[in-house]
């Protein structure tokens, strides 16, 4: 720092700067408290922190590879047989990748990708997923499920994917995240793809006239909205 001379013409200079001074100390301050408070929480949860950056290479695509928003949402996890419930998560539904959010030594953020075997579930931006093994009967593959109802008898799930397709602009392609889901009903512990309506009314053929009749006095239509319906379809079920 420069040596200034006291003298009459520098008084309110020099005031100035003391308060520019003290002002950058606090700021300062502030940020080496804050980083000593994130290096105290990582270090509670280390374990956490183990995993491998994530490389997100999809900028030059049309949309996002994040399930329902691109934004760090805190959420609630059971990671390791521990539970959470203020960590900042993203889920790469391409990937299938749950992120972790978390900035490196020069501030930067630097995501890390959770260890999927270690993971039970968690809840995102409202919506709670489990983690389900493969199933080779139904196809239901080893991955993380949003969990739509939960019954005695019956259960709903839906995996969420997205795919990159190609989209026909003027002059030129673009690709684009498209999402695809994918509905199972667990009735009796034995999982069941759904596609149509008439799956449905396959799998739940012991109440096959009353789902019909319910859904036609409610106008539930499949095509319409097919997760809207196997909800209000897997609930009535449950009440019978």
């Amino acid at each position: 720092m420069m040596t200034i001379s006291l003298s009459a013409i520098f008084t309110s200079q020099l005031a100035a700067q003391s308060g520019t001074l003290a002002r950058s100390q606090k700021a300062d301050s502030a940020l080496v408290e804050a980083i000593n408070i994130y290096d105290r929480e990582i270090g509670r949860n280390s374990f956490l922190y183990t995993g491998r950056v994530y490389n997100d290479k999809y900028g030059s695509i049309q949309g996002h590879q994040f399930f329902a928003e691109d934004y760090w949402e805190q959420c609630e996890i059971v990671y390791d047989g521990h539970y959470f419930d203020s960590v900042y998560l993203m889920y790469d539904i391409y990937n299938d990748l749950l992120l972790l959010e978390h900035f490196n030594s020069k501030g930067m953020l630097s995501p890390i990708t959770l260890h999927n075997p270690k993971i039970s579930s968690f809840v995102i931006q409202g919506y709670s997923f489990v983690m389900l093994e493969k199933d080779s009967i139904s196809g239901k593959r080893k991955g993380f499920y949003n969990e739509l109802f939960q019954g005695n008898r019956i259960a709903l799930y839906a995996l969420r994917r997205k795919e990159i397709t190609k989209s026909n602009e003027i002059n030129s392609v673009q690709e684009v995240f498209v999402e695809k889901d994918k509905f199972y009903l667990q009735l009796d512990e034995v999982f069941y793809p759904i596609r149509r309506k008439r799956n449905v009314l396959k799998v739940l053929d012991d109440k096959k006239k009353e789902i019909k009749s319910f859904m036609r006095n409610n106008l539930l239509y499949f095509r319409k909205n097919p997760e809207r319906v196997l909800v209000e379809v897997a609930q009535f079920y449950e009440s019978l």
